[in-house]
C-alpha cells in the first residue's frame, strides 16, 4: 500500500478552489503523500486513487471539506461493514461510502445509507470524482453537468 496520485484528477481538483470558492489553489490545501500513505497503513487497505488525488490536492481545504456535508479527512475515514466510509451528511442522516470490493480500483461507485435501525444501502450511481463535484456544485448553487 503506497498512496499514488492520480495525475487524471490533479488539475479537476487542484480547479475546485477556483470553481467553488473564487480563489487559486495552494499546496497547504492538500496533504502530504506520505500522510496519506499512513493513512492506508492505519485503514489496512488502498485507498482509490480518485480519493488519493481528492486527498492530496484538497484533503486540508476545510472550506470544502466542510461547505455542508462533511466529506472525511484522512483522520476520519474509516472501515466498517466492508464499506470505506469518505462522507456524511450535515445531520448524519445519512453516510457515503465505497465497498471495498469491487472490480476493480478505478474510481468507484459511491454507495449511500440511510442511518437508521435497518442502514439499507443504495447506490449513488457515480464514482468518487463525480459524486464530490455534484456535491460541492449542490452547496455552492452551481447548475449540475456532468460535461465538467
Amino acid at each position: 500500500m503506497t498512496a499514488q496520485r492520480d495525475g487524471d484528477h490533479d488539475a479537476s481538483f487542484r480547479g475546485f478552489t477556483t470553481q467553488y470558492l473564487g480563489r487559486a489553489w495552494t499546496q497547504a490545501d492538500g496533504r502530504p503523500l506520505t500522510v496519506i500513505a499512513e493513512t492506508e497503513h492505519r485503514l489496512g487497505t488502498s485507498l482509490p486513487p480518485e480519493l488519493i488525488a481528492f486527498h492530496h490536492h484538497l484533503g486540508d481545504c476545510k472550506e470544502l471539506l466542510n461547505a455542508h456535508n462533511t466529506i472525511f479527512t484522512l483522520e476520519e475515514l474509516e472501515i466498517a461493514d466492508g464499506y470505506l466510509f469518505i462522507a456524511e451528511e450535515e445531520q448524519n442522516v445519512v453516510s457515503w461510502a465505497v465497498p471495498l470490493q469491487q472490480p476493480d480500483n478505478t474510481d468507484p461507485v459511491v454507495w449511500q445509507r440511510v442511518n437508521d435501525s435497518a442502514c439499507a444501502w443504495y447506490s449513488e450511481e457515480q464514482g468518487v470524482v463525480e459524486f464530490i463535484r455534484s456535491m460541492l456544485d449542490w452547496t455552492f448553487g452551481i447548475a449540475h453537468s456532468s460535461a465538467h
